[in-house]
């Protein structure tokens, strides 16, 4: 009987070892799923990202950025070493999708140093090849831009670059959705626009 009941023990453990292994599994998986650049994590609210942003941020929820709500900031704890102007884009809840938070970053940068412009350039698009792969490059008729396009199942990001009278420009986007909600929000975005802006004209 003891033998039994302490088999019967150690097989109750073991299972709970594995069913704790497996949870911690998902949590990584769901952790790394939504990891987004710079720290920060995709569906994260405005309050959350508050502390990490400059004294003077400025937060754009009128009805012609709808549904969005858009915050600015020069200043961002985190971020690349190079300065620059970040934007960061939160969708509000509106039922349908059910996602809501953080749903693209922005990052914006100009410099007349050639050499600071192009280490910076190619750091970015190291990084991005390692995580994304190769992008598709747009065409574009005037030869001082170019634009890199990549993308994932739930990721796209947008590389921007020109030259303007002798100064060089950076403009990189990221936009993420969960696959699971990008049907709803494509069967329901002009529904979301149209309450985003009667909300706020109110």
């Amino acid at each position: 009987m003891k033998k039994i009941t302490i088999i019967s023990v150690l097989v109750t453990a073991s299972l709970l070892l594995g069913a704790c292994d497996k949870t911690e599994a998902a949590d990584t998986g769901q952790h790394e799923r939504y990891a987004a650049p710079f720290g920060l994590t995709w569906g994260m609210t405005e309050e959350a990202l508050a502390p990490r942003l400059g004294s003077q941020p400025e937060t754009d929820n009128s009805e012609y950025v709808c549904p969005l709500t858009k915050v600015t900031s020069k200043t961002f704890s985190g971020g690349l070493n190079e300065a620059g102007e970040y934007e960061f884009r939160f969708l509000p809840r509106y039922g349908q999708p059910d996602f809501s938070g953080l749903v693209g970053i922005g990052y914006f940068y100009s410099t007349d140093d050639e050499t600071a412009y192009q280490t910076l350039l190619k750091t970015l698009q190291h990084n991005l090849e390692a995580e994304y792969g190769k992008p598709s490059i747009l065409e574009s008729k005037k030869a001082d831009e170019e634009h890199f396009i990549y993308k994932s199942e739930e990721n796209e990001i947008s590389l921007f670059v020109m030259m303007r009278d002798a100064r060089f420009y950076i403009s990189l986007d990221y936009s993420y959705f969960p696959k699971e909600h990008q049907v709803s929000l494509k069967n329901n975005i002009q529904k979301i626009k149209e309450t985003c802006i009667k909300q706020r004209e109110e």
